[in-house]
């Protein structure tokens, strides 16, 4: 007996529709990511205030500043060279080589 090709497609496209999906979408990721640090904020800070009283969070929001200014100036670093993509990319053009390895060897250290 053999299947008639157009109902052997249609067959196959009803399983795919079946099959679930791999991977997410974007507003699942941001979704996700706004919740794990939302979830990370509510637990810490009442922690870090019980600990080190209103200093303590005087001490955290200048971290908080420290870091968004960071961000921009690695936006502008990165704005400024097209093939700045990495940290180390980063280190050799501020320092060459040596700049690079410094910027690698605790990075990749780090990762392993």
């Amino acid at each position: 007996m053999e299947l008639d090709p157009l109902k052997v497609e249609k067959m196959e496209s009803q399983i795919q529709q079946l099959e679930p999906r791999k991977g997410t979408t974007f507003s699942r990721t941001c979704f996700n990511g706004i919740n794990t640090l939302s979830g990370v904020g509510i637990l810490s800070i009442p922690f870090v205030l019980s600990q080190g009283g209103w200093l303590s969070l005087a001490l955290l929001f200048s971290v908080a500043i420290l870091c968004w200014y960071t961000g921009l100036l690695l936006q502008r670093c990165m704005n400024a060279n097209p093939r700045i993509k990495t940290y180390p990319d980063i280190g050799e053009v501020a320092f060459g080589r040596k700049g690079r390895v410094t910027i690698s060897v605790p990075m990749y250290l780090e990762l392993y």
